[in-house]
């Protein structure tokens, strides 16, 4: 009498299950997208270092062997790489759907939201530019500057240190005087010029220098002075 074995990868699943590289291919990017979008959207440090490491020891512990004795045998390739590839997709759209606001109300919206307060609409309209990109102009010039830079800031974890924007250089007034065309170039620059841009566009002719330049320095001021 033979008995028929089963195959050493398939030991510890129940019979009947299948076990081949699609079902190992998507449970791998299911769990990178969560992984990473989730990580992508944290502004906070803390929160997405536990996100990260809560998620993560789910994921291995669940999703890529369930027992925690023979699992580095038992890891499948397709399952790993189809992980991995999904969380570095995931984690870059967390990063842009958070930078770009895709979540959150336009700028119109917030306008709106604070007028309904009661506030004149020149006041709304400069809170509504501090909400969204942190820049203090009108009635909040003088007003002490955030002690973080806006969530929406186009990179992990809100870093307050960052390294220079690579975008200062070709910004600068020197580089490019007329207002007009130097908030054309920030529209068409990533997050959060793109905002800068779109805002000074929609001012008056006659303030859009000046609140080009208190874009530029909030971005390159302090760091050029590094």
């Amino acid at each position: 009498m033979t008995e028929k074995l089963a195959p050493s990868d398939q030991s510890d699943r129940p019979e009947g299950v299948s076990t081949g590289i699609l079902p190992d291919l998507l449970a791998g990017i299911a769990l990178g997208c969560l992984v990473g979008i989730l990580v992508g959207l944290s502004a906070s440090p803390v929160i997405a270092s536990v996100i990260a490491a809560f998620l993560a020891l789910i994921g291995t512990f669940f999703g890529f062997g369930g027992s925690i004795g023979p699992l580095a045998p038992k890891l499948g390739a397709a399952r790993i790489a189809g992980f991995g590839f999904a969380m570095a997709i995931a984690f870059a759209g967390g990063i842009a759907l958070r930078s770009h606001g895709a979540l959150g109300p336009s700028f119109a919206d917030r306008v709106e939201g604070f007028a309904v307060e009661g506030m004149e609409p020149s006041r709304a309209h400069d809170l509504a530019i501090f909400d969204l990109t942190g820049l203090r102009t009108g009635h909040l010039a003088q007003t002490a500057a955030p002690a973080t830079p806006p969530a929406s800031a186009p990179y992990a974890f809100g870093s307050e240190d960052g390294g220079a924007d690579p975008n200062c250089a070709g910004l600068d007034a020197r580089t490019m005087p007329a207002p007009d065309t130097r908030l054309d170039a920030m529209a068409l620059s990533p997050e959060p010029w793109a905002s800068f841009g779109r805002i000074g566009k929609a001012l008056p002719v006659a303030d859009r220098a000046v609140f080009a330049e208190a874009a530029f320095q909030e971005r390159c001021g302090k760091k050029a002075a590094q």
